[in-house]
């Protein structure tokens, strides 16, 4: 199963997708193009299956397997998506708290 976050949209199951690998450039391209078998809600230590999910969920992706080793980008139209692996600090955090005792 792929952990991944859906950045803008929704994903549905059944859905055509291009996943962009980790080397994809304009120059070089690493477009693979699949379906989305199997998607699922994770909610802390349980999965729920789902037929679609909106922008800002963390969901898993069933079925990529033997198309995805350790990172990508998952894009309905690889033409204008840019390859968010090879982009820095994306999903930084918002809030840093330190906390000490007295």
């Amino acid at each position: 199963m792929a952990v991944a976050r859906v950045y803008s949209g929704t994903v549905t199951t059944g859905q055509k997708v291009f996943v962009l690998g980790p080397k994809h450039t304009p120059e070089t391209p690493d477009i693979t193009e699949t379906t989305i078998q199997h998607l699922f809600l994770l909610m802390g230590s349980a999965f729920n299956l789902i037929e679609q999910a909106s922008a800002g969920c963390i969901i898993g992706i069933g079925g990529l397997d033997d198309i995805l080793i350790k990172t990508g980008t998952i894009t309905s139209n690889p033409e204008v998506c840019p390859n968010l692996s090879r982009v820095q600090g994306l999903s930084m955090g918002l809030v840093r708290v330190s906390v000490e005792a007295e």
